[in-house]
């Protein structure tokens, strides 16, 4: 399995990577960044260019922001190419005129090209528009995963907001309570073991099981407390008001 990868940032790096380790040979690494661009395929022992139109490969690997795959999915270079993107919000309906075939391979994973992840089971979700597409997808996560799961454009959109919500929202408030404990002389690694134990107890209950605190209590002094102390920072008062009501009303 040859291909090029379009992109030089941490997605490109991991699936580079771990395709090389797999012994897979990547021909180019196609980048507007020279710097990155030729970094990256010096580790991973392909040439480089910075433009994908000189490119001869057939299979092309998209690991470059949504709206750069939204231009490429403009032209008429890839039509006969076969094309993975690894966007997790974007749909094969929505680029669906850029190749006959075309898939999608996204990690839900947060993914930092300065410490790769090296787990097995990371999540991929995987989406193709034929049998040969979903081939060529399978292909590259035979290398990168053994966790993996089909889903349409609607499952997809669902799965990319749950992400956010447990891993974008979630980690601004550990950034909000870092913030709140500094401005009173206090650490944040104070944090850490209770926000170890959530995420422990995750793996044998629901979430809705085990929410605590003072709003699924009814706890209306604790509650104005917290709401005084946060008098000062208006948007975190806004965030911890709105959070407790929908805590208040939640069901199972």
């Amino acid at each position: 399995m040859n291909f090029s990868i379009i992109g030089s940032g941490n997605i490109a790096t991991f699936i580079g990577t771990r395709c090389l380790e797999a012994g897979r040979v990547i021909d180019e690494v196609i980048s507007t960044n020279e710097e990155t661009g030729k970094a990256l395929a010096k580790k991973l022992k392909a040439s480089f260019t910075s433009d994908y139109k000189k490119s001869e490969a057939s299979t092309f690997l998209l690991a470059v922001p949504d709206d750069a795959i939204r231009d490429l999915s403009k032209t008429d270079f890839f039509k006969e190419k076969k094309v993975i993107h690894t966007s997790g919000s974007i749909g094969l309906k929505e680029i669906e005129n850029i190749s006959e075939h075309i898939a999608c391979i996204w990690p839900i994973y947060s993914i930092q090209k300065e410490k790769l992840p090296t787990r097995k089971d990371i999540p991929f979700v995987l989406q193709s528009s034929n049998l040969p597409s979903r081939k060529k997808a399978v292909s590259f996560l035979k290398c990168l995963t053994n966790n993996v799961t089909e889903a349409s454009d609607e499952q997809k959109r669902v799965l990319h907001l749950s992400a956010v919500l447990v891993n974008n929202f979630t980690n601004h408030l550990f950034a909000q309570s870092e913030k709140l404990l500094k401005s009173n002389d206090l650490n944040f690694e104070l944090m850490l073991p209770i926000i170890q134990n959530t995420i422990e107890k995750l793996a044998t209950a629901s979430p809705s099981q085990l929410q605590t605190g003072p709003a699924i209590r009814g706890d209306e002094s604790t509650l104005a407390k917290h709401m005084e102390l946060l008098q000062h920072t208006p948007a975190l008062k806004e965030i911890y008001r709105q959070l407790s009501s929908t805590i208040a009303d939640l069901e199972d």
